[in-house]
């Protein structure tokens, strides 16, 4: 915002060149009532600037982002669960190897946990782009969940903050969004489980492709569906 008001804005600016620009979409409020003075300062006279009926425009971009960084747009054939490790944020969740180890036991599929800033970018969108389920804690970070591809789950989980980024992915019509708070104690290890498998399912009657069946621990699952530990 400053670079572009002190640049284009100002008549007494020199012109500034770029050999590469890359231009998002604004991440906008569902009510289209934020003022200046709170919410993200949004002008609530423009009715326009919100994100109902975006879907169209959001998977235009991804697509394009996708293209332009040379990362083709191919369904996972295989799940994979990727985590979002944030260990020094203030939002990071505990015990985040117990709930690792506790997957890959479950439901023996690939399970990777990342730091998105270890990773250049293109590889970040293939990373994400293999995932059938991704959890994650809020944040900017957590705005990689549009390139997950479709038929996918996205599992988030809040430390504090609840709802956080919600005026966002509420409006992804290719992924669904699970939103779950974290108390003191930790996470809800059966409710995240459930909400894995459901993730796991789903992906797999959208898809066709990965084999669910295959990976179930019919004799490790508890008579209402929740893994026993």
């Amino acid at each position: 915002g400053d670079l572009f008001n002190n640049t284009v804005h100002s008549v007494h600016s020199i012109p500034v060149c770029f050999d590469d620009v890359l231009v998002g979409t604004p991440s906008l409020s569902d009510d289209c009532d934020d003022t200046p003075a709170g919410g993200h300062g949004r002008d609530r006279t423009k009715a326009s600037l919100c994100n109902t009926g975006r879907m169209e425009q959001f998977w235009a971009f991804r697509s394009y982002t996708k293209a332009n960084f040379g990362v083709p747009e191919v369904l996972p054939t295989e799940h994979h669960i990727v985590i979002w490790n944030r260990p020094k944020s203030r939002r990071s969740v505990q015990h985040l190897s117990e709930i690792v180890d506790t997957l890959r036991a479950t439901f023996r599929v690939k399970v990777t946990v990342v730091d998105w800033a270890d990773y250049p970018v293109a590889e970040q969108l293939r990373i994400i782009g293999s995932a059938t389920v991704h959890i994650t804690v809020p944040g900017g970070g957590s705005i990689i969940g549009i390139y997950l591809p479709r038929g996918a789950s996205m599992i988030r989980l809040y430390v504090k903050e609840f709802g956080l980024d919600f005026h966002f992915f509420q409006y992804l019509s290719h992924v669904h969004s699970v939103y779950r708070s974290v108390s003191k104690k930790g996470v809800d290890m059966p409710l995240l489980f459930n909400d894995v498998e459901f993730g796991l399912q789903r992906y797999e009657s959208f898809s066709g492709h990965a084999d669910w069946a295959a990976h179930r621990q019919h004799n490790d699952r508890g008579s209402n569906g929740t893994a026993e530990r």
